[in-house]
């Protein structure tokens, strides 16, 4: 026998799932704007001195994945 005062409710459990959602998207939009910034396309030389110059960023956006 349960008792209805010890279930759950399901918001209890959609809430940490809507925040973990949020931190994905929040991580995503990080990613690519890191990405964007640091490796610009068909052009090495800007790419070497992005990578040389924000080594920090490049290390949290390696990191992560």
């Amino acid at each position: 026998m349960t008792s209805k005062g010890t279930q759950l409710s399901p918001q209890f459990h959609a809430k940490p799932a809507g925040l973990c959602w949020l931190a994905t998207i929040l991580t995503s939009v990080f990613a690519l704007s890191v990405s964007s910034r640091l490796l610009p396309l068909r052009d090495a030389v800007i790419t070497a001195t992005n990578l040389v110059a924000h080594g920090t960023l490049l290390r949290a956006y390696v990191g992560r994945q």
